[in-house]
């Protein structure tokens, strides 16, 4: 059985090491050595060379590029520095065609200085070695073995290609591209013994007479990557205490706040006393009195198809109280079933405005949810479009956000039902969907597992269902619903057909799949630890028209219908700035491919943190809590929103609102300075905080005077007010007078980043090394931080994903204030960590593609 285990853990799961793009997530890294060999000499306090010049070979600088010629014998070219276990070598190679002829060839290598005490080692002193034709060798367990290779040089000389090697303590990967086009031509892992340190060496190795080879060498450079923090920006906000708002903590139902929500109790499975399915909620209760009552977690009804039905599970789910989700699935992806345009068009007549837009969609939901039993009262699901705060005001018992299939920017969808949730008081939670264009996860047998549509290497991978898991549980969800739920299963013959043995009777029976046993292994931590609150210090208020929703999702109009306005850009890139999923904006109305193909797109690494939480213009009840408010987009601030928002800044918030936004909606006194009405052009800005110029493509601003504020960003030319801050009350106002903060191309102004900069400066508690996501959560104890590391990871629709474990990421975290402990939930890992000044800071490594969850108790 543990044979079979690891079979199915280590294909099905699809670990392989492979070929994936360029670009590493390595974050800072410490150079030891530089040399684009501008000078006129080799620099020896950088570079120990050996050559014969008895023979004519040599090793000098040409025109800016280092050439080393051997002749009969060997020549090298090494690093003077010793180069620890962990590093990064990039250089430019070029190998001419006229010198390459007979012996030995060109290589790189890693030569050992220092090696593990007590590490048997009875090989050459070299760790890893790569010769020009792809052959690679490595030290393992002391002994020198060939590990095969794929990478050359010789299928195209006389050209310049640029090498990467990343190198981790028993593991190193090196790729080939093309100088030029920037195109992968190449790439190797190989394992080998663990070291302490070494030198890098180039080696053109001639053996006998008349034989020589050459090479070119340029640009290179060898760095150690490190956790570094960054050094904070200059704070425009004072510090404050951190405080917990009540309408942040997750709800308890039943007595538990986190469910897997499942379709099924295992009974097909013969798994009904697995804790997975035995202590799960139930979507599609039965309507059955004496099957519920065994069953005290909270469930969801499909409609009822008849009468004798309606009657019985009617007063059930009024008995139930919170444990009653809502019927299902009467609003199964409702927002976008409205608006998609290849399915019927449901909005009866041609929308002129979003108000139009917004009056449609509430009456289609009605239509819907009101063939609920209880009418309204359902669980609404919605995926492609944001619009789960519509749910709650109209009458929705929960919310579930679809994520995965096709859906972009997972961060995007957390933050916005997340902040519906703690606004209307109501249950949330995620479903996880195995799809993706056309694919989708399945553990059953296929003849053809690596091609199939439906198989253990379609869908997505095992890595981004456990890092869409984590997420969802580190946000705060009350429910995670695995959409597929075989998918969460493999029958023990359909392993066996797959590596040719027959099914038999004996072996027909069933286990955890890679995903399920994911899933049990979280769900069995959440029973057994605290998650705390999730701490989002920042809110963001969008309209509640807003009818729109990320690029990806077509078509990428508002309310599928109507052109995006300039306010509407801001939402694009606003959110495209805190969750850069679309860096490079590349897409298409024909879909999100561009943005999500090998599964990125979906969980981002965040600058700032998943720390935000959206709201829309209707309610804005909530706001206590929230240490800033952002306004975002076109709003409609109403006389009752802005009277709210007033109240906010006096009480002591800080309020980030746009000219576009504040005309006519304030007074001068609130806002601290005078729109004159007209406008100005400029190129570029300079922040008196800490002097630094922002330049950018022309962009239009409001003219201010200044009534009070003071001006924090400034024109460099006029020195019109670009940004202010006015004190009002306990609180502040910040206003920006460029329109909304985009170009004339509307892309975001650099201003924004360097603003959220500022602004986010002093509002956690912790400080984080860039290089991953984390989500920050606040204990009793003290705090969690989740730390999910996004790259590395990189699977087509169909085939096994292909992995970069070089780029692991090593992060770092600084606390104030004294820890007592600091431990690792996932692994139980040794942590480096240490206490001084008031502070604590821990150092951990994150795997390719996975997660890790540091509890600090203070």
């Amino acid at each position: 059985m543990i044979q079979v285990r690891v079979i199915v853990c280590c294909v099905m799961m699809g670990c392989i090491i492979a070929m994936a793009g360029p670009g590493g997530a390595e974050g800072t890294q410490q150079v030891i050595v530089s040399d684009d060999f501008s000078g006129a000499t080799i620099d020896p306090d950088k570079w120990s060379v050996a050559v014969d010049e008895k023979t004519g070979s040599f090793a000098r600088i040409e025109e800016g590029v280092l050439h080393v010629l051997s002749c009969d014998v060997s020549a090298s070219f090494a690093t003077k520095a010793e180069i620890p276990p962990e590093h990064i070598v990039e250089f430019d190679y070029y190998q001419p065609s006229d010198e390459k002829r007979g012996g030995y060839q060109n290589s790189i290598s890693y030569h050992v200085t220092q090696k593990v005490p007590g590490q048997p080692w009875n090989a050459p002193d070299i760790v890893w070695y790569l010769q020009s034709d792809g052959a690679t060798y490595s030290t393992r367990h002391g002994l020198w073995q060939p590990r095969g290779g794929t990478l050359a040089f010789r299928n195209a000389p006389d050209r310049w290609y640029r090498v990467r090697v990343v190198n981790k303590q028993t593991l190193t990967a090196i790729t080939i591209y093309d100088k030029d086009s920037g195109e992968e031509c190449g790439r190797t892992v190989f394992t080998h013994d663990r070291v302490v340190a070494g030198r890098i060496w180039f080696t053109a190795g001639a053996d006998g007479k008349g034989h020589r080879w050459g090479f070119k060498l340029d640009n290179v450079r060898v760095a150690t990557p490190r956790a570094e923090l960054t050094e904070p920006h200059p704070p425009i906000l004072n510090p404050a205490p951190v405080q917990v708002s009540e309408h942040w903590r997750p709800l308890k139902i039943a007595g538990r706040e986190f469910w897997h929500l499942a379709t099924t109790r295992g009974t097909d499975w013969g798994m009904q006393s697995l804790p997975l399915f035995a202590e799960a909620a139930w979507l599609h209760a039965p309507a059955d009195r004496e099957r519920l009552a065994a069953c005290r977690g909270p469930f969801t009804f499909r409609p009822p198809r008849t009468e004798a039905d309606r009657q019985l599970c009617v007063p059930i789910a009024r008995e139930a109280g919170e444990r009653f989700l809502g019927f299902y699935p009467p609003m199964n992806e409702w927002g976008d079933a409205f608006l998609r345009f290849d399915t019927e068009d449901l909005i009866s007549r041609k929308i002129q405005t979003r108000e139009e837009g917004l009056a449609e969609l509430e009456r289609l939901y009605y239509e819907s949810a009101d063939t609920a039993p209880i009418p309204r009262e359902v669980c609404a699901l919605c995926g492609y479009r944001l619009f789960h705060h519509h749910a709650f005001e109209w009458g929705a018992r929960a919310a579930l956000a679809e994520i995965g299939e096709n859906i972009p920017c997972t961060n995007l969808q957390l933050a916005f039902i997340r902040g519906a949730a703690r606004e209307y008081g109501r249950p949330w939670g995620v479903d996880l969907s195995s799809w993706f264009s056309g694919s989708m996860t399945a553990y059953g047998y296929t003849p053809d597992f690596f091609a199939t549509p439906k198989g253990p290497f379609s869908g997505h991978s095992v890595s981004l269902h456990k890092r869409f898991s984590y997420a969802a549980y580190l946000a705060g969800a009350n429910y995670l619903w695995y959409e597929h739920g075989p998918v969460l299963v493999v029958n023990l013959n359909d392993v066996r057909q797959t590596f040719g043995y027959a099914a038999d009777e004996e072996h027909n029976r069933w286990m955890l799949s890679p995903v399920g046993e994911m899933a049990q292994e979280l769900f069995a931590l959440a029973a057994e630890r605290e998650r705390g609150v999730p701490y989002t210090p920042v809110a963001l208020i969008v309209d509640f028209a807003h009818g729109w929703s990320p690029q990806g999702c077509t078509p990428h109009l508002i309310y599928a219908r109507l052109p995006l306005t300039k306010g509407d850009h801001m939402l694009d890139e606003f959110f495209n700035t805190i969750y850069p999923w679309n860096p490079a904006r590349a897409y298409d109305n024909a879909g999100a491919w561009e943005t999500l193909k090998n599964e990125q797109g979906y969980l981002v690494n965040t600058p700032w943190g998943d720390i935000f939480d959206v709201f829309t213009t209707r309610r804005c009840r909530t706001l206590d809590g929230y240490r800033v408010v952002i306004m975002v987009g076109t709003v409609d601030i109403d006389e009752k929103l802005a009277g709210r928002l007033r109240d906010y800044v006096k009480a002591g918030g800080s309020l980030v609102i746009n000219a576009e936004q504040a005309a006519g909606r304030f007074p001068v006194g609130f806002l601290g300075v005078e729109l004159t009405g007209e406008k100005g052009q400029a190129q570029a800005a300079v922040c008196k905080l800490d002097q630094q110029s922002l330049k950018s493509a022309p962009f239009q601003y409001h003219k201010a005077v200044l009534a009070g504020a003071e001006p924090l960003v400034v024109e460099p030319d006029n020195g019109d007010v670009l940004v202010s801050k006015h004190t009002v009350g306990e609180g502040c106002v910040i206003l920006t007078t460029p329109s909304y903060l985009l170009d004339e191309n509307n892309h975001a102004l650099p201003l924004l980043s360097h603003l959220l900069d500022h602004l986010t400066s002093n509002l956690l508690p912790i400080r984080v090394s860039p290089g991953a996501q984390f989500l920050l959560n606040k204990t009793e104890r003290g705090w969690v931080v989740g730390q999910i590391n996004n790259k590395g990871v990189y699977k087509p629709t169909v085939g096994p994903p292909q992995v970069k474990p070089e780029e692991e990421v090593m992060v770092m975290i600084n606390l104030e204030g004294k820890a007592t402990t600091v431990e690792e939930w996932l692994t139980q890992q040794e942590l480096d960590w240490r206490t001084q000044a008031n502070a604590t800071t821990i150092t951990i490594s994150i795997p390719a593609g996975d997660v890790r969850i540091v509890e600090i108790t203070l």
